[in-house]
């Protein structure tokens, strides 16, 4: 059963397509719509004439006619399409946009007006049903229509769009329209399962890698461990070359891709250094960091994050890199010039102002840049409020701090930094307690005592020995070295040849802490006939933190690289109520969206022109996908359900919209949901009970 704006079809048993409801566009497929035997006529109240329709089931005769059999019907919002079982498939409606995929010069293709006394309102139909030429010729799988664009995906799991391009529902990269078939590029070397239309975005359900790591430490044979890993570049030749193999140190028996020991290889985090190979490499499966990206970072020597800094455009010539510095982070906040002299300062902005508006925090940061270059600091990084984005210091500072290096952090970063800081702090004054060797630092801190002013009960510090005293607690001196390092061009692709050069039996890519998430890439061209020998995976920040503690803690790791049938899900088009799911991610997918106006509505439209990973379900084994007009949904093997979009549709307890993945909670521990279905902002679930019931099946609305 599929359901139009004005019309509904259903497919019989037998392979007959039985239609009704509006026909003014053609949507039914009867022909002419002056044939009253097949045709009603009645009153349009929007035109003042009259509209042609049918009110109750009628046979496509046509398609019976030439002994066509369908096996699944879709409907677009005025046009019909339908997957034969015979894997051809059929177009007709309207053809504006080339949604029946039958191309502009077709002698089917018919002008009609939907309101004759306007000639804008000229739509060009097709009224009896067209077969669909593919380029080259393929057996169709599967179809899905969307409002008024169409997605099929072949027998070779490649996706062909066509239809109406506005907000890049189609997936190639522009906002054109497609009047024929054309294969999506970026999902032209994956292995598509599925394909879902909304009524303008699109979802795709793509196969992944899964590695499975192996091997013996110390204690023997450790636990295997399986993580979904995102393609690089193309999946489906790797897939052809899979085999039935034993994985070392395991039971196990898959049809692998590759297996081999596990090999780190690390670059340095400074760009302008030439990458450096080493190692057993031919003979292993290699892991790397993605690497950083172009803009300003800080790097620590005593731990393997990227915190991200925006420094001020007015800073003067930032060097490649300031090394060597001495930190100042007061963990309560409080500070006086005399604690940043030679030091990267960093200052917390919400101790100064509750403030979020990017004018006001500035104005804060530029106070306490000038009190930390009085007190000599060497540059100063605030961190901003929770809740406010970071931004581009575009805006000029005050002639004293002109050319004074200062930037800002993100809150989370900010919180990272600081809870790593307090952890060193914890761990030196703990290891001088217990050894009874106390640094001249550490023994200088002890002379400070904590006293209240006589009269005001003020809190502050007097030093035993010097007998100063100050209204900020006295700063640690902490036992770690920073760095600031500026990236102009980001290396990765070229670190990633040299090593793909090196001829290893696989690649594992970890994302960097800054950007943990995965997301899509897209090879250079000079790796087309070279990475197709080298699978290349992509794993999130976490999952490669754990694969490098399970290489810390044992002495051989073996990694097998295998297909998963479903672990990648795509989505592109209009993403303005979040039901493209790339909302909050933290990876380049922030500037994926792109923004249009409409200059009658004057509403903002967010879009996304090419698939992107809906990296908040990486993981996560899935086995359908459906969208509605403006929300999404993705049923998990284990039976649970997750959606996003608009807030009608979700079926969870939101008050707003959603651009990010919210578990459907309400279904969780009572049914078993096996496949979804959407309208336009409602969701049906097909589930089963977890227990033996009188009614093993239904329908959850």
């Amino acid at each position: 059963v599929a359901v139009g704006a004005r019309h509904s079809a259903v497919v019989s048993d037998k392979g007959q397509v039985l239609v009704w409801g509006s026909a003014d566009l053609g949507q039914l497929g009867l022909g002419c719509t002056s044939d009253r035997e097949l045709h009603e006529w009645g009153y349009d109240p929007c035109t003042g004439g009259s509209f042609a329709y049918s009110s109750h089931p009628k046979v496509v005769s046509s398609l019976w006619g030439a002994r066509v059999s369908a096996a699944r019907v879709c409907c677009m919002s005025f046009g019909t399409a339908i997957l034969t079982s015979s894997g051809d498939v059929w177009c007709w409606g309207n053809n504006t946009s080339g949604q029946c995929g039958v191309g502009q010069k077709h002698p089917s293709n018919e002008l009609t007006f939907v309101d004759s006394d306007m000639n804008r309102t000229a739509m060009q139909v097709i009224r009896r049903p067209e077969k669909v030429l593919f380029d080259p010729p393929d057996r169709i799988q599967s179809l899905s229509c969307g409002g008024y664009h169409v997605a099929a995906v072949n027998e070779r799991s490649q996706v062909f769009t066509w239809g109406l391009g506005v907000f890049g529902r189609l997936g190639h990269g522009d906002q054109k329209d497609r009047h024929q078939p054309q294969l999506v590029p970026r999902l032209q070397d994956q292995i598509t399962q599925q394909v879902a239309c909304g009524e303008a975005f699109s979802v795709s359900l793509s196969s992944a890698f899964r590695l499975t790591l192996t091997g013996c430490g110390s204690d023997g044979h450790f636990a295997p461990s399986a993580f979904v890993a995102l393609p690089v570049g193309p999946l489906a030749a790797h897939a052809s070359r899979a085999s039935p193999a034993a994985l070392s140190h395991s039971d196990i028996h898959l049809d692998a891709v590759v297996t081999a020991q596990l090999h780190q290889v690390k670059f340095p985090f400074d760009a302008s250094l030439p990458p450096s190979i080493g190692g057993p490499v031919q003979s292993s499966v290699v892991l790397i960091d993605r690497g950083l990206w172009e803009g300003e970072w800080l790097k620590l020597e005593t731990i393997n994050f990227d915190f991200r800094v925006e420094f001020s455009n007015f800073s003067g010539v930032f060097p490649e890199s300031i090394g060597n510095m001495k930190l100042m982070f007061p963990m309560d906040g409080k500070w006086t010039k005399e604690d940043c002299e030679g030091k990267l300062c960093f200052v917390d902005v919400s101790t100064r102002t509750s403030a979020t508006s990017q004018s006001e925090i500035l104005t804060e940061i530029y106070k306490m840049s000038a009190e930390a270059k009085e007190g000599r600091a060497k540059a100063v990084v605030a961190v901003l409020p929770k809740g406010v984005k970071i931004f581009e210091c575009e805006d000029e500072p005050p002639a004293s701090i002109r050319r004074f290096p200062f930037g800002i952090m993100s809150y989370d970063h900010g919180q990272v930094l600081r809870d790593h800081l307090s952890k060193l702090i914890e761990s030196m004054v703990k290891e001088a307690q217990d050894s009874g060797n106390f640094t001249e630092c550490m023994q200088a801190m002890q002379q400070w005592v904590e006293m209240e002013e006589f009269g005001t009960g003020r809190k502050y510090y007097h030093n035993k020995v010097t007998q100063q005293n100050r209204w900020a607690p006295p700063q640690y001196e902490l036992p770690t070295e920073a760095c600031i390092v500026k990236v102009a061009q980001d290396p990765f692709f070229e670190r990633l040849k040299a090593l793909v050069d090196a001829k290893p039996r696989g690649v594992i890519v970890s994302q960097q802490s800054w950007r943990p998430d995965v997301e899509m890439l897209d090879l250079p061209a000079d790796f087309d006939t070279v990475a197709v020998q080298v699978p290349i995976a992509m794993v999130s920040y976490d999952m490669g933190q754990e694969i490098r503690e399970i290489m810390h803690c044992n002495s051989e790791v073996h990694a097998s690289l295998s297909i998963q049938a479903s672990g990648t899900l795509l989505s592109w088009g209009n993403g303005t109520y979040g039901q493209l799911g790339l909302d909050e991610l933290e990876n380049k997918s922030r500037s994926l969206h792109k923004s249009k106006r409409n200059d009658l509505s004057r509403a903002f439209h967010r879009f996304v022109e090419s698939p992107s990973c809906v990296a908040h379900m990486h993981g996560f084994e899935m086995k359908a996908v459906a969208c509605g007009g403006r929300h999404a949904v993705v049923v998990l093997d284990n039976g649970e359900m997750f959606s996003w979009g608009a807030k009608e549709g979700l079926g969870a307890p939101v008050e707003d919209n959603r651009g990010d993945p919210v578990f459907v909670e309400h279904l969780e521990g009572m049914v078993k949901v096996s496949n979804a279905f959407c309208g336009g902002e409602h969701t049906f679930a097909l589930a089963s009970m977890p227990f033996k019931s009188l009614l093993p099946d239904f329908a959850v609305l």
